[in-house]
């Protein structure tokens, strides 16, 4: 594996930048990034593009300084694929939801145990005609170790 890296990287505000990575067959994945400053905080590392060696870029994201359960932050705001189609997403400010719009019309909620965490529950995206949730239980490390989909007392 081997890592370029670029110490004053011009899309990332001039710090120090992971620009490429390649396999050991020789294929290389490269990086394009954004920076965004809010008052004396700067949010660097967020990247814009992925160009997978084919030469695709399967999708492209927007940053903007929203605030998700109290805590403001430089988050993705849309991801745009291929084909030009845009998923956005929102924040709830005094929760710890993020809610997904996809293209098709259709919502995906997340709720999560934190700031920081993977999903706790997700809302069925199908419109459920009772309003279950799944709960996503996790276990050490954060990894799933069952789901449970219903109503639960």
């Amino acid at each position: 594996m081997n890592l370029i890296h670029e110490a004053h990287g011009a899309d990332n505000e001039n710090v120090w930048t992971l620009r490429s990575v390649t396999d050991p067959t020789g294929q290389t994945t490269t990086f394009r990034y954004t920076w965004k400053a809010w008052g004396t905080r700067e949010y660097h590392h967020q990247i814009t593009e992925v160009e997978w060696p084919v030469g695709n870029i399967p999708y492209t994201q927007a940053y903007d300084i929203q605030k998700l359960n109290g805590v403001t932050a430089s988050r993705v705001i849309s991801q745009t694929d291929a084909y030009g189609h845009t998923t956005s997403f929102t924040y709830d400010p005094a929760a710890v939801k993020v809610t997904e719009n996809r293209p098709d019309g259709t919502t995906q909620v997340y709720e999560h145990c934190g700031p920081h965490s993977p999903p706790k529950s997700l809302t069925d995206p199908t419109g459920d005609a009772e309003g279950n949730t799944a709960d996503l239980w996790r276990g050490i490390g954060y990894r799933y170790t069952s789901v449970m989909v219903g109503t639960f007392s």
